[in-house]
């Protein structure tokens, strides 16, 4: 019965801090870059963030209808608890007026976890650029009911086609993986300029103790971090933007770091290395971690997922 009513309340509730974003994203007026897809963001978010740095904003740890809205008024949940809400929903308005951000520039993150979470942040973003990473069962069991339904013929079409708003609603440049098949499909959606990524031009792969080394069409980068090949598109995708921005890039990727959970290297017992990638629990994610797993030098293993 919970359950039932948070997901019936859940747009009515948060199209109330929606109201007070946009005007609040009214008064900001930022350049908005919305990063988007079933996986592979954050680590996209990162590498952007280590080349555009202070001149950006990011919405670190937000990135649902809530977490996005929330971000750009200045309000934060810091217990989980319902008495939060009453003074969410009264600072609300006030929040909407505040002072805008000095950053002129909006990096988002933006999921969409539910059928009609991708219309519902598209049309608030209404982004200058997109970025696409991938298509994939993420929170699968809530468009279960549209392949029920016979709206959709898979999950997998039911989720593309969410996440297809955020193409339709991009005023300038869509950037998207085209090794992907729903993808392909869903970018008849957008009307704006499309540049292609695609693992097709990763030239080469290798994974050592504590870095990753790609070669990229014919440029050559090594990263400070253990990156599984599909992240070669995050890289493709970084420097198509950096290209639409002008902004120089930074070959060495010298200021980019991963939050915890996601190929962090510990030091196990008994010589052994812990590569703790706990965080990227979907099937595409494991896929492509356990690949970088296979390629990574050492006698003795623990691995978490």
């Amino acid at each position: 019965m919970i359950s039932k009513l948070k997901k019936l309340l859940y747009f009515p509730v948060a199209q109330y801090f929606r109201f007070f974003a946009n005007i609040q994203l009214g008064k900001w007026k930022p350049r908005i870059i919305v990063i988007t897809g079933s996986s592979g963001k954050t680590t996209l978010l990162h590498l952007i963030e280590s080349q555009i740095g202070e001149e950006a904003r990011y919405s670190h740890n937000a990135n649902s209808s809530f977490g996005i809205p929330f971000d750009i008024l200045g309000l934060k949940r810091t217990k989980l608890t319902l008495d939060e809400w009453p003074y969410l929903f009264l600072k609300a308005p006030f929040r909407a007026f505040k002072k805008s951000y000095k950053e002129k520039l909006y990096v988002v993150e933006a999921d969409c976890d539910r059928p009609n979470e991708g219309k519902f942040l598209a049309s608030l973003l209404k982004p200058e650029v997109t970025l696409l990473t991938n298509v994939g069962r993420t929170h699968s069991q809530n468009f279960d009911y549209l392949v029920a339904n016979k709206k959709f013929s898979s999950v997998e079409e039911a989720i593309a086609h969410e996440f297809g708003y955020f193409l339709e609603h991009t005023s300038d440049l869509v950037i998207l993986n085209s090794d992907n098949e729903l993808i392909r499909k869903e970018s008849h959606r957008s009307k704006v300029k499309i540049k292609h990524v695609s693992l097709t031009n990763l030239a080469s792969y290798k994974v050592s103790n504590d870095h990753t080394e790609l070669k990229i069409n014919t440029k050559d980068y090594l990263i400070k971090a253990l990156l599984p090949k599909e992240a070669s598109i995050s890289i493709q995708m970084t420097l198509d933007l950096l290209e639409f921005l002008r902004i120089k890039l930074d070959f060495s990727f010298s200021k980019f770091s991963l939050p915890p959970g996601r190929c962090s290297l510990m030091k196990g017992v008994r010589d052994t290395t812990i590569i703790d990638s706990s965080y990227n629990a979907t099937p595409d994610g494991v896929k492509s971690i356990l690949s970088m797993f296979d390629k990574y030098p050492s006698n003795g293993w623990f691995w978490e997922i």
